[in-house]
């Protein structure tokens, strides 16, 4: 089981990773928002092509997983997955997606001999180089997040969250040779579980 959750772990990490933003990116390594306005706007060119509407659930369900499958395992999936997995690894504290740039680099300093990092700036450096890769990524993925657009906006973001939980379910089913086991509730895919908001004002 421990293998399970780790396996699970890291490929929905590398997933919020790269398509869902975390908190230590800037504007001035990877500007997501571009990119995403730019397939949000081509989806909504594309929604009402006749081709398209006349598709069932399950259809549009089977295409999704093809082609979030064909994203990753692609060259700047394999390549910013290894980057990540490196990075972790040197890392060796925990590590958190929803913690801010500061609060983040900050804690690297104060447990830096805990680490494989000879400084600070060699961390910061490799980590810029990551977030660079899978925002790469991201833009190379532009067939997955069109036609992922496309479906939740004609059958609700639900069946985002089901088609691609349950690839990578399967993923790591056949990586360790093990029954799969599906959450007991419907994956409701929040993009607020993903991506840090701010916090609210009292």
């Amino acid at each position: 089981m421990d293998n399970y959750i780790k396996y699970l772990g890291i490929n929905f990490l590398c997933f919020a990773f790269t398509y869902m933003g975390i908190a230590q990116t800037s504007l001035e390594v990877c500007d997501e928002t571009k990119y995403e306005v730019l397939f949000q706007e081509k989806a909504k060119l594309l929604i009402n092509d006749s081709e398209f509407q006349t598709l069932s659930y399950e259809e549009v369900y089977k295409n999704l997983q093809e082609l979030y499958g064909k994203s990753q395992s692609s060259e700047s999936a394999i390549k910013s997955e290894k980057l990540l997995m490196n990075f972790i690894k040197k890392l060796k504290i925990e590590y958190k997606a929803n913690e801010n740039k500061e609060d983040f680099f900050q804690r690297i300093s104060d447990n830096i001999t805990s680490t494989s990092f000879k400084t600070i700036e060699e961390a910061i450096s490799e980590h810029n180089e990551c977030l660079e890769a899978f925002c790469q990524h991201y833009a190379d993925s532009e067939e997955f997040w069109v036609y992922s657009y496309m479906a939740m906006e004609k059958f609700g973001r639900k069946i985002f969250g089901d088609a691609i939980l349950k690839y990578e379910l399967e993923k790591v089913n056949q990586t360790l040779n093990q029954p799969i086991e599906y959450p007991d509730r419907d994956l409701e895919l929040d993009i607020k579980y993903w991506i840090p908001q701010p916090e609210e004002k009292p």
